[in-house]
């Protein structure tokens, strides 16, 4: 895969002189990576949805802590058991995660790199950049879903993909992306002293919306990455139209 530091300031922000001609890019297959991003994406979505059921277990056995209705040793099993299970899958669903970015970050770079090697013209980001914007802060809010819609317009039609709208399901994937992490991230930083028998039932709950919304990411995630590679291969082996080859214009030989 070509290398590119996905930290390099955009050419558009290089003041040393001129820009950089642009390079060519050539197409290569997603299709292994896709497989690949697929796979992890559907072991992601396996866990999740265990996650979830393990998650409203517990809150269960949560909310007799609070009614009082379960017998103390029988509470404490229940609570350790499940617990138990809860952390092994965090940790389960936590490496397959890492796995899905690295993965799919290779892929969204060779989609990248595809889009241009289709003949697109114009995309704001380099592949690179496409990839390094999930890292930046604030602008991981915007920039990578409009990296990816410019990739997926121009898959589809290369040579006028700037005057073509952006897919209602392009929209639903980054709607849920972002309301799981918000989720995710406002769980993380709740204060200690609400994790008393209720707070951990109202933690139980929230926990469970956010990873309900990774769960619906995961799953739009998993049809861009189909349909986008799909797209791709489709649109190369059309091939772009041949250029009509112009003949001399000799006059006739007389007879």
């Amino acid at each position: 895969m070509d290398s590119e530091n996905p930290y390099r300031a955009p050419d558009s922000g290089l003041v040393d002189g001129p820009a950089p001609k642009g390079r060519s890019y050539v197409f290569r297959s997603p299709q292994a990576l896709s497989r690949v991003t697929a796979g992890l994406l559907i072991a992601g979505i396996v866990l999740t949805v265990l996650t979830i059921v393990v998650m409203a277990m517990l809150q269960q056995a949560l909310q007799h802590a609070v009614n009082h209705d379960l017998a103390q040793a029988e509470l404490a099993a229940a609570l350790k058991s499940r617990g138990a299970t809860q952390t092994l899958l965090a940790g389960l669903e936590g490496l397959v995660l890492i796995a899905t970015y690295v993965v799919a970050g290779m892929w969204i770079y060779r989609v990248g790199c595809n889009a241009r090697a289709l003949g697109a013209k114009g995309i704001d980001d380099s592949p690179g950049w496409a990839v390094g914007w999930y890292f930046i802060p604030f602008m991981n809010l915007v920039r990578p879903f409009r990296a990816m819609n410019q990739i997926w317009l121009a898959s589809a039609e290369p040579a006028r993909w700037s005057s073509m709208s952006t897919p209602i399901f392009l929209r639903f994937w980054w709607a849920f992306w972002l309301i799981a992490n918000v989720l995710g991230g406002f769980v993380t930083r709740m204060p200690a002293e609400q994790n008393d028998a209720a707070g951990l039932v109202q933690l139980q709950s929230m926990l469970i919306v956010s990873e309900t919304a990774d769960m619906v990411a995961k799953i739009f995630f998993l049809v861009v990455v189909l349909r986008l590679t799909r797209s791709q291969i489709d649109q190369h082996d059309r091939g772009p139209a041949s250029p009509r080859r112009l003949e001399p214009n000799f006059p006739p030989l007389s007879s």
